[in-house]
Parts: C-alpha cells; sequence; structure tokens
C-alpha cells in the first residue's frame, strides 16, 4: 500500500508555558546555566524542534491527532480513531520486529517499550516523544541543518519532570501520560549517546502535550509550572553551532552517522512507515505489508 503524506503540521495553541528568547548565540548560556541550576524542580528534560511554533506531538500524533487546545470555555470531543489505535501500534511493532528480527538474533526479547525506542531514534512512527538529559544535544536538534537566513526561529523545550513534587506530579497518568522511564535495560546505541528518555501521551482528547498538560495541571492564570520554551532566532544559529562543536556535539558524537551505526534501522523503519495507514486506522493493512 502506499503511503500518503504526513498532515501538514499545525501551529502551536496559545499556552501559558513561561517563554524564553535567544536573538544572539551569547544569550543561550546564562539560560542553560540557569535552567541546569534550579535543582529545586528536580528533573528537567529537554527537546530541541527546528520550528518554534510547532507543537509538542510525537510523529504518531502528528499523523492520527488534531491538536485540541485546553481551557474552560472550549469545546471538546474526541480523537478519532482512538479505540482501534492500540491494535494499530502492536501491528507496527510486530511488523517492525519482525523486520528487525531478521538481521538481530535477540529482538524478539525486546519489550515492547525497547522496541519503540529503538524504533523512535532511527525514524519509527510512534507515540514516543524523544528528549535528553542535555540541553546542549537538545539545541543541536533545536538548529540542525538551518541557516542563518531562515524565516522561522527554532526553539529548545524544557520539561519539569519530577516525580512526586507537587503541581508538577499531577501530569502522570499510567494510562494516559505514564512515568518516564529513567532507567532503561537495553538502551541502544543512538538513544545512550543522545542521553535519550521518552514521554507518552495516548489521551483521548489532547493530541499534543501542552494541550494535556495545561489540562492536567489547570492552567489558567500565571506560567504554566512544568513547561519553558526558548525561542532561538536566526541571527543566533550559526553561534550556537559554534558553541556546539566546541563541546564536540556533533551529528557522528550523536550516533546519526554510518560511523557510528549502519543505516539499516533507519531502512526498515521507513519500510514499515510506508506500511503505516493514514486517515482511517486499518490493522488489516499493516499486518498485509
Amino acid at each position: 500500500m502506499r503511503s500518503a503524506k504526513i498532515p501538514r503540521m499545525p501551529r502551536l495553541p496559545e499556552h501559558r508555558f513561561r517563554a524564553l528568547e535567544v536573538r544572539e548565540a551569547a544569550e543561550l548560556p546564562p539560560i542553560i546555566e540557569m535552567l541546569c541550576g534550579q535543582l529545586v524542580f528536580g528533573r528537567t528534560i529537554y527537546r530541541g524542534q527546528s520550528k518554534s511554533l510547532w507543537p509538542l506531538q510525537s510523529t504518531w500524533e502528528r499523523r492520527y491527532c488534531y491538536v485540541q487546545p485546553a481551557g474552560i470555555m472550549r469545546p471538546y470531543r474526541l480523537q478519532p480513531e482512538y479505540s482501534t489505535r492500540p491494535q494499530l501500534l502492536q501491528a507496527l511493532l510486530n511488523l517492525f520486529r519482525t523486520q528487525v528480527g531478521s538481521v538481530v538474533s535477540d529482538a524478539h526479547a525486546l519489550t515492547n517499550r525497547e522496541l519503540l525506542a529503538l524504533g523512535r531514534l532511527h525514524g519509527l512512527i510512534t507515540p514516543l516523544l524523544d528528549w535528553t538529559h542535555d540541553p546542549w544535544i537538545a539545541a543541536h536538534f533545536a538548529v540542525r541543518g538551518l541557516s542563518s537566513e531562515e524565516r522561522d526561529s527554532a526553539a529548545i523545550w524544557a520539561l519539569r519532570a519530577p516525580a512526586s513534587v507537587l503541581p508538577y506530579a499531577a501530569m502522570w497518568n499510567s494510562e494516559s501520560f505514564p512515568r518516564i522511564d529513567w532507567a532503561p535495560h537495553n538502551p541502544s546505541t543512538r538513544q545512550r549517546l543522545q542521553q535519550a528518555v521518552f514521554t507518552e501521551l495516548h489521551d483521548q482528547i489532547f493530541g499534543d502535550l501542552g494541550s494535556y498538560l495545561d489540562n492536567r495541571l489547570a492552567v489558567q492564570r500565571g506560567k504554566h509550572p512544568a513547561l519553558i520554551r526558548i525561542e532561538i532566532h536566526a541571527a543566533a544559529f550559526a553561534g550556537i553551532r559554534r558553541m556546539l562543536e566546541h563541546r564536540g556535539i556533533n551529528d557522528d558524537a550523536l550516533g546519526l552517522t554510518e560511523t557510528t551505526e549502519p543505516n539499516w534501522l533507519s531502512d526498515i523503519a521507513v519500510r514499515c512507515n510506508e506500511a503505516l495507514p493514514v486517515g482511517r486506522a486499518s490493522c488489516a493493512t499493516l499486518a498485509s505489508a
């Protein structure tokens, strides 16, 4: 089956997160130092995105979910095909496991979560949203491949993710937003090099993490307690790349080139993505791929 294109990325809803700006590269290090020094918040994880106006959506949510902003006066509706998505995801994992198993002898021993993490970092469409412990690695992914002539700004997102400190602990839910696995048993080479961890959203109403957190943490006034967005303007891209090179953070160091990991996993992910239906989820179509 020929796969349709992933729908156009929706614009970021108006969340109440704290927003910071970097117009010159020299403004980024003190912001990172400030975020890393606020230990009272517990763990903080970071994500780089090349467009600051993109919502925080996994590749799975981009394909199957719409952005539903949170708010007392907003009309809510259920996400389409929500009840069939677990079966569709399992069919995708079965296909990925089978194809990976043809070249990796112990692929059958990986848990579904380990398989999802392996696939996500090689381009498989999954509900996982990848983050990193290191804000400078997030900066690399934010400005990667961008020029100073870009019209749009990039972003580093920071998520306060303590397990038990209120109000942050209210974000976790075993079904819709399970806790982060901070110590994976079988991380891939790419996961170790990128210091990657993952969040996973399965909500019946909200299709992006920002809106889910707005609702879950009951944000009505003031600034968001869990999310911070650092908007990076194009004029800062070149200077930030020089800082990253000085720190030894590049594609090779993060396992993104063939010198650290072969491309066959990414090739398998592409084939599985091509078999994944768009629109009305069909497990039968995927199972026959």
